[in-house]
């Protein structure tokens, strides 16, 4: 369902790409999207990586970031299987 195109949209390769070039201000950005969407979907273990991972990147912590973004990649994955698992069959006319 769509829930699960918004989840499967997280950003990540946003996240990726400015991880490595170590935009911090992108970096944050990114971490903030993920944490509304986050909240949209009702996942608090995401939620609370998007806000670590979000203040890792804010204060320029290279070490902190990289822990928090596999985090979230992780917290990202489970939730897009869980939705997936749980979405209404497709409903016949």
């Amino acid at each position: 369902g769509a829930a699960v195109v918004i989840v499967a949209d997280l950003n990540e390769a946003r996240l990726a790409q400015a991880s490595r070039s170590r935009d911090y201000a992108t970096l944050g950005d990114a971490a903030h999207y993920v944490l509304s969407q986050a909240k949209l979907v009702g996942s608090a273990a995401l939620e609370e990586a998007a806000v670590a991972l979000e203040r890792a990147a804010r204060a320029h912590d290279a070490f902190a970031f990289g822990e928090m973004e596999q985090r979230v990649h992780r917290e990202v994955q489970a939730v897009t299987a869980a939705m997936r698992r749980h979405r209404p069959a497709a409903q016949t006319a």
